[in-house]
């Protein structure tokens, strides 16, 4: 019965829009019926069905869907506007916030942005500390590398998978038996276990090359300007994110993919874990054999982690996943 009354007074409006002189002279009532937006959605829903099944019977066919699809524009036109207001609430935020701050070499550099590009900025970046809107303003260029690369970054979904443990890796390497990863597995397990503050160990080795396994541990010491240009492209950028994570920012959830609370928290700086730092040695090594020429040639370098007992065979944190993306790592992601 609800659903013969709302299609009932939806009909009763049309009749008297399209009403000819032959019913000039009866009087239809109109009505304005409001519902909620959850009820305005099914309404939508069962209205269009309805509408279908009606256009189809051929009963003032031309004059109905003329109407008809005036109708469905409106209500696309309004769910557009409804979704696009907290944007626009966000970019006003943004807007205001920068002014406050008086980061003017910041929003000059936002306002050279094309429109599509400006509502795009004051969107994904609406979550972000003060401190890393201050960052940016000290380095602008960084708003260039979010127009060029931003979509490149967060078009890699980070995998979200935890921890492996090590014997479980380990006898898959051993059953496997590939000559690399055997080498890897044993280059670990001969090395000095990390230790608290180092975290992990990462063993790298390209077949290419020969020769030993590069073994690294976790040094948050690490001068980062030292890696490779391969391994550094995205740093700033990455930085930016942790740094704005800490400052009580979000840009992660706006620049990341797929990343959780718990795996941003746990991220240590970008460019110092112990996988990143092996690989960088053997970038190096494949260079001066000649045999490294752009960042398709990570796949020649094969990686294995593992952390302190209690962490096993480490999965990457979503900074090393960016920098070191394309590296054959082993057992785990």
């Amino acid at each position: 019965m609800k659903l013969l009354l709302k299609i009932s007074l939806f009909l009763l409006t049309w009749f008297n829009l399209s009403a000819t002189t032959a019913f000039s002279k009866v009087a239809l009532p109109n009505y304005a019926v409001s519902y909620p937006k959850t009820e305005n959605n099914k309404l939508e829903s069962e209205l269009k069905i309805c509408l279908d099944n009606f256009a189809r019977s051929g009963v003032l066919e031309n004059s109905f869907s003329q109407k008809y699809v005036l109708w469905e524009s409106s209500v696309l036109e309004n769910r557009a506007r409804e979704e696009n207001i907290k944007v626009v609430q966000g970019a006003g935020s943004l807007v205001s916030k920068l002014d406050n701050l008086g980061l003017t070499a910041l929003k000059a550099e936002v306002n050279l942005l094309d429109d599509v590009a400006k509502a795009k900025f004051l969107d994904e970046f609406a979550g972000a500390s003060d401190d890393a809107l201050r960052a940016m303003n000290g380095n602008t260029s960084l708003v260039n590398y979010w127009k060029a690369n931003g979509n490149f970054i967060k078009n890699k979904t980070y995998p979200n998978v935890g921890h492996k443990v090590w014997d479980d890796t380990k006898n898959a390497i051993i059953t496997k038996a590939d000559p690399t990863e055997t080498k890897i597995l044993n280059a670990i397990e001969n090395a000095l276990p990390p230790s608290n503050n180092q975290v992990a160990v990462a063993g790298a080795y390209s077949p290419e090359l020969g020769g030993n396994v590069v073994l690294k541990y976790n040094d948050k010491n690490f001068n980062v300007n030292l890696l490779e240009p391969e391994l550094k492209q995205h740093l700033d950028y990455l930085t930016m994110i942790k740094n704005d994570f800490d400052k009580g920012g979000s840009l992660y959830q706006k620049l990341y993919s797929n990343v959780p609370l718990e795996k941003i928290q746990n991220a240590g700086l970008a460019g110092t874990h112990a996988e990143v730092l092996a690989t960088n040695e053997v970038i190096k090594q494949l260079k001066q054999a000649g045999k490294f020429n752009s960042i398709q040639d990570l796949n020649k370098v094969h990686v294995l982690v593992k952390g302190r007992p209690t962490f096993g065979n480490m999965c990457r944190c979503p900074h090393c996943f960016q920098i070191i993306d394309g590296v054959k790592m082993i057992g785990n992601q």
